[in-house]
């Protein structure tokens, strides 16, 4: 993965993670309009990082996402299970999706109070060990059948 450095770098990448678990990370450069992907292939390995793809951020509606990208801007990947993996870009309530499998952006909302929050399931067992603090953790399912384990 290349080496950036600065604060404005830092503010236009993230790290996300992919469906299928490795390590993916984003960054944006303005000057091209475009979004570079990298993936980590083996965590032992810190030169393992494959460069994947670079997306345009210009949307079909003109859009230049990069122009307004900033550290508080969201960036997610999630799998779905009619697009495959896709890349979400949540800024100032525009919510936007690039799906890998199509390579091509959608629009997923653009309302003002638009809001993006990603769940995965836990990897985490209910009955993971910490050593000598190990104990089975209680699981509670709740009304709406949501999933909750007690210390």
């Amino acid at each position: 993965m290349p080496v950036r450095r600065g604060e404005e770098d830092l503010a236009r990448s993230r790290i996300v993670v992919l469906f299928n678990g490795k390590l993916c990370a984003v960054a944006v450069a303005p000057a091209t309009s475009t979004m570079e992907m990298w993936v980590l292939d083996n965590y032992a390995d810190v030169r393992s990082w494959r460069f994947l793809e670079r997306i345009s951020l210009v949307m079909w509606d003109k859009h230049d996402l990069s122009k307004t990208f900033m550290s508080a801007t969201q960036v997610e990947a999630v799998h779905g299970d009619v697009e495959g993996e896709e890349v979400i870009v949540h800024h100032d309530g525009r919510i936007d999706a690039y799906s890998l499998r199509r390579r091509a952006w959608s629009r997923v909302s653009i309302f003002r109070h638009a809001a993006l929050l990603v769940h995965r399931e836990s990897v985490v067992q209910h009955d993971v060990s910490f050593g000598e603090a190990s104990r089975l953790l209680h699981l509670t399912v709740d009304i709406d059948g949501q999933r909750f384990y007690s210390l």
